[in-house]
């Protein structure tokens, strides 16, 4: 018996019955699609109209994620399909060209398993996860590659058409297999979220920017359009004003209501006819959050596995307790290994939960420099919240942004929002990988308005501060880099004047605990200080002079600072003490500020060119071997030729720090 064909409605919602009279007026027919294959062998199909991937009969389930979805048909005739899994699937599919079989892992799939024939892919998905979905078949196009290109992979899947849909030809796959064939993933193990506005806003922003000088070299032509030119896709009172006064006066009002009611397209589901009833336009009916249309399917009441009931009984709490516990923490990642053997290849996506939540926003922008920087950097990312909690890394490149980001998390810990202008290396690319990769959701500021942008305002105050330190201690500029780490330090640690703060640090502010300031007070920039070099050999002294250029905060030493030699090198060390007063006052000391200064000149001053610059300048040594000792086996760097001394050597006198106060 063969499946019950959908009903095909015209424009005017009416019901055409045969389906020749699809054919014949496929031009004024919508026709609801149907779920499934006209052929045996099963197929995984684009689908523009699915917001989200599902699984069928050629797929297994390696994983679900605890999430249950209620599904429901193209017509409310049909009752809702409730408790379908979201779920981590995988098919096997043959490269034609060498016959070489492929795993294709699709995550955030909904599963119906057996009742569906084919599977449907969401291409918007499939691009979010960076792959390159070209579905325009080569007779349109001829530059089409009419395939799916998997970029990391240097894979490409090429797809054929069954009817007019696009697809490619997979089947389940054995254990054995999936256990032993590559792994290729098309879409993000993360939570994928279809009605969010996040794509869409990306959207409007780059079709924003690329029509503005469009718009601009067009608006001299729209105006000796003649009256003939026909009013399309209005979809504001501005817009439709503007249209009208650019046809002129010769065009009649029974003419114009005329184009208007031409121009009008009514929804599918419009019972009325008056073009108000229907949900199909989403501008003026959205979607609910919760609901998911996919193919002829929606779903809603999305919910998780780990019911307040399944976490009482687990962890031995009451009820309400768990309800609450629920309420206030995220359950990011939960994932169920199904598939016997999988664990080898399913990755769990649990990275963020190894760095600290920094709740709220935080934001991002990139600041350029005019000189090269002794590490051969000419750029830094920023990062800050707006209100003084800032950071400070310098890159080469801005499309080296990622990195930065990378490097933030492991030392601050992962927010929440992050919020970049429009640059495509902050919105795209490793940067957007990495934000899905650890959670974290990405907004972007309105195009020509860096003034929403708050790192616009550290980086203004982050430049003050480095051109002052380097102006009061006549630092070579090529130093910036490792000045523009001390400056956002004193800013995160400083009782800055701001109102939210309540007097106290941006680093107390965010991570609640009162932060200790003696590694930075310690030392003021620049500074020339004495250090222990346990390079040198006898009878060469191992007391050295050099500047301080900050601390070391990515040494396990907390003690540990950059110090810049006299030969243009930064090395990191724990052993260093500053000059006393007498000891600067004394001519030999002076004479060796003097003479290191000078040299530094030779090496990275102003006047020395970036191709004259040593290369070894910009890598650093190795951290001496005692750097990453206990401090108790650290002999004391203010005199490094003194001894132990014999307990007889003391008093009972000598104890008591008040006998001669």
């Amino acid at each position: 018996m063969q499946d019950a064909v959908p009903p095909l409605i015209n424009r005017r919602n009416q019901v055409v019955e045969s389906p020749l009279q699809e054919r014949r007026y496929c031009k004024h027919v919508f026709r609801i699609a149907s779920v499934g294959s006209d052929t045996d062998d099963p197929r995984c199909e684009l689908d523009s109209h699915a917001d989200t991937c599902v699984a069928g009969s050629n797929t297994i389930r390696v994983s679900d994620n605890d999430r249950l979805v209620t599904v429901h048909a193209y017509s409310h005739e049909y009752k809702p399909l409730k408790d379908i899994p979201v779920a981590t699937v995988a098919t096997l599919w043959v490269d034609p060209k060498d016959g070489q079989p492929y795993i294709l892992i699709i995550h955030e799939a909904l599963y119906f398993g057996d009742r569906l024939k084919s599977t449907l892919l969401c291409p918007n998905q499939l691009r979010a996860n960076g792959l390159l979905v070209d579905d325009v078949p080569r007779q349109f196009d001829t530059k089409s590659s009419h395939s799916i290109y998997v970029p990391e992979d240097k894979l490409r899947v090429h797809l054929t058409l069954q009817g007019v849909v696009s697809g490619f030809e997979s089947r389940k796959p054995t254990m054995e297999e999936y256990a032993e064939y590559p792994h290729i993933e098309l879409t993000s193990p993360l939570e994928w979220e279809p009605h969010s506005c996040d794509m869409a806003n990306k959207e409007n922003q780059v079709a924003k920017v690329s029509t503005t000088t469009k718009n601009e070299a067009q608006e001299a032509s729209r105006r000796v359009m003649n009256s003939t030119r026909l009013i399309n896709a209005v979809r504001s009172y501005e817009q439709a004003t503007d249209c009208i006064k650019g046809l002129g006066d010769d065009l009649s009002g029974d003419d114009l209501y005329e184009r208007l009611i031409a121009q009008v397209t009514v929804a599918i589901d419009d019972t009325e006819g008056n073009g108000l009833m229907g949900h199909a336009d989403l501008d003026v009916h959205p979607q609910d959050e919760n609901s998911r249309t996919i193919f002829a399917l929606s779903t809603e009441e999305k919910r998780s596995v780990l019911t307040p009931e399944v976490l009482s009984k687990r962890w031995g709490i009451g009820l309400e307790t768990a309800k609450r516990t629920l309420r206030v923490t995220t359950q990011k990642g939960i994932r169920n290994i199904i598939t016997p053997g999988s664990e080898r290849r399913t990755r769990l996506s649990l990275d963020h939960l190894g760095y600290p939540n920094l709740k709220g926003r935080m934001y991002s922008d990139t600041m350029f420099a005019n000189v090269c920087s002794i590490r051969g950097h000419k750029a830094a990312q920023v990062f800050t919240n707006g209100r003084g909690f800032d950071f400070f890394y310098p890159i080469k490149t801005k499309a080296l942004a990622h990195l930065a980001l990378t490097a933030f998390i492991h030392e601050a810990g992962t927010p929440d929002i992050i919020v970049t202008d429009n640059a495509p290396e902050e919105v795209r690319g490793d940067f957007e990988k990495s934000c899905r990769h650890h959670h974290i959701k990405q907004e972007q500021t309105v195009p020509h308005s860096p003034w929403s942008n708050l790192a616009e305002a550290s980086i203004r105050e982050l430049k003050i501060g480095i051109r002052r330190a380097m102006r009061r201690t006549r630092t070579p500029q090529r130093l910036w880099c490792h000045c523009g780490h001390w400056v956002a330090a004193l800013r995160r640690h400083t009782g800055l004047e701001i109102a939210t703060l309540d007097g106290r640090t941006p680093m107390e502010n965010v991570l609640g605990q009162t932060p200790d300031i003696v590694r930075y007070a310690t030392f003021d920039w620049y500074e020339p200080v004495f250090y222990h070099d346990t390079s040198e050999t006898f009878p060469a002294p191992k007391k050295k002079i050099g500047r301080w250029i900050g601390v070391a905060e990515t040494s396990i030493n907390k003690a540990a600072c950059y110090i810049l030699t006299g030969t243009g090198n930064t090395v990191v060390t724990n052993s260093v003490w500053r000059l006393s007063q007498d000891e600067s006052a004394q001519p030999d000391v002076k004479i060796m500020i003097a003479d290191l200064d000078q040299r530094i000149r030779e090496k990275i001053g102003d006047t020395v060119k970036d191709d004259d610059l040593d290369p070894d300048i910009t890598v650093y040594r190795d951290p001496p071997e005692y750097l990453f000792d206990d401090e108790e086996d650290v002999v004391d760097p203010a005199d490094p030729d003194a001894t132990q001394p014999e307990a007889d050597d003391f008093t009972p006198d000598s104890y008591d720090e008040y006998l001669t106060a």
